[in-house]
């Protein structure tokens, strides 16, 4: 076997976080996506559907640039799915029938078609990988749960209507990723203290969705979020879209202080002052704090699904 094959390329946090998996060989990657690539090639492989699916591997893995070349390269038609499947193996709790399936819709998705060829090929495949119809069902299910989910932030955060998914916020250099960072501990300090659980999804979630690297992430370990007033740390932020940031910045909060499954009557009201001082207005704070338990939910349902 090509040296190249056994390579290992360790995943990125989103994919730890969405799929379970830290790491697989070239191998493994590259036929994963060639599988999705034959599945959803099925009417022809739209330009949408293969832009989604190099994003798409950007997001899974440290170092995609291999995979990405030999994707360009593959010749999706009439490939035989079964041999391509026999060459992936995750090291993960991770169903990977399931798994397959589940991008596999997706990507068919992604150019806001799902054309009956496309369908018929994703049913073929579920059959050929032994799911039963109501997982199929299931996984198509997840994923219009999760569609919804992304047409509210896209409206509730003011983004372009085209804004792929996940939504991608950045922000204009790291001193302000520094500043948003403290914001956030800020409110959820408001008890007294920032859980362990709130600090793990401040490491994981936050950091990876904002691009922390190392370093920051420590000033923010060591920042004391009683030395700051909130106002003037806000008034420092700003972003490089044209994302609403004080919506962003008080679902962010939001997240943070349920992290723990205990949102304390202290981190609520500091919520509900956080958006008296970035003027969000109570229905539209109302209507983020639905969003993060909706999100909460179809995650723990995705859990369910790809893991049986």
């Amino acid at each position: 076997m090509n040296s190249d094959n056994n390579l290992i390329i360790k995943a990125t946090p989103f994919a730890e976080a969405v799929y379970g998996l830290k790491e697989a060989t070239f191998e493994s990657w590259k036929n994963y996506a060639f599988a999705l690539m034959t599945i959803a090639g099925a009417d022809g492989l739209s330009t949408d559907e293969f832009n989604w699916l190099l994003r798409d591997i950007g997001l899974k893995l440290t170092e995609p640039n291999g995979v990405i070349a030999a994707m360009k390269d593959f010749d999706y038609k009439n490939k035989d799915l079964k041999a391509l499947i026999s060459k992936v193996y995750f090291f993960a709790p991770l169903n990977l029938r399931r798994a397959l399936l589940y991008d596999a819709v997706r990507m068919s998705k992604a150019d806001l078609k799902y054309s009956d060829e496309e369908q018929q090929a994703v049913e073929k495949a579920a059959k050929f990988l032994n799911l039963r119809e109501d997982i199929a069902l299931e996984v198509e299910g997840l994923i219009d749960m999760e569609t919804n989910v992304h047409k509210t932030k896209v409206q509730l955060f003011e983004a372009d209507s085209h804004a792929p998914y996940p939504l991608v916020v950045e922000l204009v250099s790291s001193n302000m990723i520094l500043d948003y960072g403290k914001a956030l501990l800020i409110i959820a300090g408001a008890d007294g203290k920032v859980s362990e659980e709130e600090l793990l999804w401040f490491i994981h979630d936050f950091s990876i969705e904002k691009g922390i690297n190392s370093d920051l992430l420590k000033d923010l370990m060591h920042y004391d979020y009683h030395t700051e007033a909130f106002e003037d740390v806000v008034n420092r932020i700003k972003l490089k879209s044209s994302l609403n940031l004080a919506r962003l910045l008080l679902y962010d909060s939001i997240k943070f202080a349920r992290s723990d499954q205990d949102y304390a009557f202290e981190e609520e009201q500091a919520v509900k002052r956080a958006s008296r001082v970035l003027n969000v207005e109570l229905s539209i704070a109302t209507a983020l704090e639905r969003l993060v338990e909706t999100e909460n939910m179809v995650a723990k349902k995705r859990r369910k699904i790809l893991e049986n």
